[in-house]
């Protein structure tokens, strides 16, 4: 276990199912011994430089993926307010995404980056 070491958690979300992981750097992040990158690079980076660790308990778990039907709200919304009567272009919800979180030293969660948001959309249904 390295005490200073950088961590960070990466939501796959879809209206089903949210699978969570976290990574952790090989190196303590004050070990100035190491390149910054090499102190600091997770999910962004080669896997040599980190490793997936458990994420323990539900209390995180839960809060994450809060977070995420948060983000899929927030999306729905902006959706509907900018909809002009297309059913073409009618929004159905996010398929899947793909976010990433830092905890702060206070247990804040905040949203780094997403990856990858896929929507769903009328047109596409339609083709099913």
């Amino acid at each position: 276990f390295h005490a200073f070491s950088h961590f960070q958690i990466r939501a796959i979300w879809t209206p089903k199912l949210c699978i969570l992981e976290r990574r952790r750097t090989k190196q303590d992040l004050c070990d100035a011994r190491f390149a910054l990158y090499e102190r600091a690079i997770t999910f962004d980076g080669p896997d040599v430089y980190s490793v997936s660790v458990p994420l323990r308990g539900t209390v995180l778990a839960g809060r994450v993926e809060s977070i995420c039907k948060e983000i899929v709200k927030h999306i729905a919304d902006v959706a509907a307010e900018n909809t002009h009567g297309s059913k073409e272009d009618a929004f159905l919800g996010v398929a899947r995404m793909v976010v990433n979180f830092k905890v702060d030293g206070n247990g804040k969660i905040w949203i780094l980056w997403s990856n990858s948001i896929r929507l769903k959309n009328a047109a596409a249904e339609t083709n099913l």
